[in-house]
Order: structure tokens, then C-alpha cells, then sequence
């Protein structure tokens, strides 16, 4: 089964029990991944929270001020953000001969602090390109 198809056949039964509360549920909200601009948008359709992106919320690679910034606009947002995605950019890799740890390590710092400051409860490693492993890579190197 590929993944629209799954996505097709689970839709009407991942939509319906979300706007439910019962703790026999085992999930209790309807999310949507957007840019914290769209949240009112997705509040209209039915979402209860967004999961907003690293690079566009976080910006772990931009100075405090744009952050503080990005922070304001967080907290006057009309639906809470839960967490982000999209964790590592493709230029930061963190597997084979590319990797750069140390500025991974400092990026991800950044992005947990901030991460912290609006009490996001999770960030989605995903980053495929950044911790993909390029042809000649052995997986002992990486």
C-alpha cells in the first residue's frame, strides 16, 4: 500500500474521532503542518493546533532580533503551535564524510532554546537530505 492510498483509506477515520476528547482515542486533536500566517485559515477548517517549520519559525541560522520577532507573532497566534518539522537544513549534514557536527550542535541548540520559549512539545527530526548518505558513504562512516 503506498502512501496515498493509506492516506485515503484512513482519512474519514483519523477526521471523524479527532474532535472528540474521550481518552479512548488515542489521539485527541486535528493539526495541520502550516506557517504560523495560515493559522486562521486552519482554524476555520477544523484544525486545533499547527505544527510550523524550524527554518520558518525557529530560524536557528537568524540573529535574536528577527527571533523575538517570530516569538511575538507565536504567542499572538489564534491556534497554539505544537511543534515544528523540517529540523536540519540540506546544507547542515550530520552523517557521512559532509557531516558538520559542531554547527549542527550549535544550530540545534538555538532551535531547542527557542523551542522552549514557546513550550513546543516536540520538534520532527525528518531532514532527509541532511542525514541522507551519499553514493560512496558506508554506513560504518556515517
Amino acid at each position: 500500500m503506498n502512501r496515498r492510498t493509506f492516506a485515503l483509506a484512513t482519512s474519514a477515520a483519523a477526521v471523524l474521532p479527532c474532535r472528540g476528547q474521550s481518552d479512548d482515542l488515542p489521539f485527541r486533536a486535528l493539526g495541520a503542518c502550516a506557517p504560523l500566517g495560515k493559522a486562521e485559515a486552519c482554524m476555520k477548517g477544523g484544525a486545533e493546533y499547527i505544527e510550523e517549520s524550524v527554518k520558518r519559525l525557529l530560524i536557528p541560522d537568524k540573529p535574536e532580533e528577527m527571533w523575538l520577532a517570530n516569538l511575538e507573532k507565536a504567542k499572538a497566534s489564534p491556534l497554539p503551535i505544537a511543534g515544528c518539522n523540517g529540523f536540519l537544513p540540506n546544507t547542515l549534514r550530520c552523517t557521512g564524510k559532509d557531516a558538520v557536527h559542531d554547527a549542527v550542535l550549535q544550530y540545534a541548540a538555538t532551535a531547542f532554546r527557542r523551542a522552549n520559549q514557546l513550550n513546543l512539545d516536540y520538534i520532527v527530526f525528518g531532514s532527509g537530505k541532511a542525514r541522507m548518505l551519499k553514493e560512496g558513504d558506508t554506513l560504518e562512516e556515517a
